[in-house]
């Protein structure tokens, strides 16, 4: 188990225990999961991007964590709910999309603000995942990227990147060597994974490691290399029938 301490005071943490000591909610299961887990990537008072922020979720996590957060959506309702959510003295809301480029995009807003793209073909291209859902509007959205980030507010100890398949173009936009961060991969989408460490590998000495999205936990005992990630990834694709997505994780040597 990783030793992590949160912003909640004592008082409301022991309070917490209390209330909850005989069972506890999923929600608090699930949160102390992931502050467990992200704890080891995350120092205390140490910059995280959160890049497809949607309504805060992980920007949550990294800002009890004792993180200062960048918290970075383009989706109107995500933004609202991030700048209600979080103080704007430890978290910064940046109303955006990332890609390779700056400019203006149409992002497609999906039925739900979880699958929203700049990808026009993002739910045909994972049938697995999003059978049913639909896009419900497209709008111009602006676009940064994350060298323009890093140039504003300094390089992140921690960089997380979830934009529904946009994820190689978010990594084309960056010329710095990030330490530490995590995008997502899911079965449809392998030879992105591969498109994205070769990226990484190009900006410095990377060795990546993985997880499912439940339970979060790093799948693999020790780091490997990109081509050692790939087969495997791709054996675990084709093995299990169920849906299959999670996240790479990426750190400097």
């Amino acid at each position: 188990m990783t030793n992590y301490r949160t912003r909640r005071s004592p008082l409301r943490t022991a309070l917490r225990r209390i209330r909850y000591a005989f069972r506890k909610p999923a929600w608090i299961e699930s949160e102390e999961n992931e502050c467990e887990f992200y704890a080891q990537f995350i120092p205390w008072g140490g910059l995280c991007f959160d890049i497809g922020a949607n309504c805060g979720d992980k920007t949550n996590i990294f800002h009890l964590l004792g993180a200062h957060v960048v918290a970075v959506d383009p989706v109107p309702d995500c933004v609202l709910s991030l700048r209600r959510r979080f103080p704007a003295r430890e978290v910064t809301v940046v109303d955006s999309a990332v890609g390779a480029e700056s400019g203006d995009m149409p992002l497609h807003i999906g039925d739900s603000s979880t699958i929203s793209s700049l990808l026009p073909d993002w739910i045909q291209r994972n049938p697995s995942q999003l059978s049913g859902r639909k896009v419900s509007e497209v709008r111009m959205v602006p676009v940064t990227t994350l060298d323009a980030l890093i140039l504003k507010y300094g390089i992140p100890a921690f960089c997380k990147i979830d934009v529904e398949g946009y994820e190689a173009q978010v990594l084309a936009g960056v010329s710095h060597a990030i330490p530490m961060l995590s995008y997502e991969w899911t079965k449809e989408g392998i030879d992105q994974v591969g498109i994205c460490m070769k990226r990484l590998e190009q900006l410095g000495n990377y060795e990546f490691n993985f997880s499912y999205a439940f339970p979060l936990a790093l799948e693999s005992e020790s780091w490997m290399s990109s081509t050692a990630l790939m087969e495997l990834l791709r054996h675990r694709s084709s093995r299990k029938q169920h849906d299959v997505w999670g996240d790479v994780f990426a750190r400097l040597r």
